[in-house]
């Protein structure tokens, strides 16, 4: 039910011209393999949604949005108007926003209970098998010393723009995780480097696909390829993994909305009482007493 409704959106969003048509296949095979998406591929299916995408950056930086304001948004952004409560169902059901009523309001009011981020991570089981698990030292110190530089780099550029840098990479991240294939490949590194034929032979995809997914996933900065004498092994450059945090940094910033008055402010105080509900600490006391 929810990959269809998924799907119908989609169809939806590009029925000008019939651009659908060219994503028919691809549509398909994502409901084919839609039950056995993983939880992490859920969630990047939401920061590969351009729509779903924006919710959250808005979200991030207000904490709270009236249902009339986020249609209107919607509607600037696609030029279309799309039922609010199918484009948030999935960010319910993960435990990204929470919807409510306010006395006094005259629309159903989102707030942001998790934020949601995907970032790439050092693959510490790629650094741990080079080191200790019977590879060359050339392989080794060539991956220690590339993995060194890209990851310097990587933690400049937030530096230089955080969010700039938070948001290209759940765009350019994401696309990799819902790709099945491509996923596949980053799923069976993560235990490890694998010779270029072993990862290959673990899938049933033909050779000029699979090179051009290698090819796709180095681009990206996300693999790396190492050759040793007559070996050729593929490597987690990087680890792209999704991270749910608690927007702790809203409480100081919905209370400086309320102050400058550019909240409501029972939806203000509302969304203070949903923040402190949905801390972990509540939630791990609630779990404790529904175990007693």
């Amino acid at each position: 039910k929810d990959a269809l409704a998924e799907i119908g959106t989609q169809i939806f969003l590009n029925a000008d011209g019939n651009k659908y048509k060219k994503m028919v296949p691809k549509l398909y095979k994502q409901i084919a393999r839609y039950t056995q998406m993983t939880a992490e591929q859920m969630q990047a299916s939401v920061l590969n949604d351009p729509i779903r995408r924006t919710i959250v950056q808005t979200l991030l930086k207000t904490g709270t949005v009236q249902s009339t304001e986020l249609e209107q948004m919607i509607l600037d952004e696609i030029g279309k108007k799309i039922e609010v409560d199918l484009i948030l169902r999935p960010l319910v059901k993960m435990g990204v926003v929470a919807t409510g009523w306010v006395e006094g309001l005259a629309s159903e009011v989102i707030y942001l209970t998790r934020a949601l981020f995907l970032l790439r991570k050092v693959s510490y089981e790629t650094v741990k098998a080079v080191r200790n698990d019977g590879f060359s030292p050339t392989v080794a110190e060539q991956f220690l010393d590339e993995s060194t530089e890209y990851h310097k780099e990587y933690i400049l550029k937030f530096k230089e723009n955080l969010f700039e840098t938070i948001w290209f990479e759940a765009e350019d991240l994401s696309k990799f995780l819902m790709d099945f294939d491509a996923y596949d490949i980053i799923h069976a590194l993560r235990s490890g480097p694998l010779e270029v034929n072993k990862l290959q032979a673990k899938f049933e995809m033909d050779d000029s696909k699979f090179k051009k997914l290698i090819k796709d996933l180095k681009d990206a900065k996300i693999i790396t390829q190492i050759k040793d004498d007559s070996k050729s092994y593929i490597l987690l450059l990087c680890n792209p993994e999704i991270s749910t945090v608690y927007p702790e940094w809203l409480i100081q910033r919905i209370t400086e909305l309320y102050n400058e008055e550019d909240v409501n402010s029972r939806q203000a105080i509302h969304y203070l009482e949903v923040l402190k509900a949905s801390h972990p600490s509540q939630i791990a006391l609630m779990s404790e007493i529904d175990e007693k």
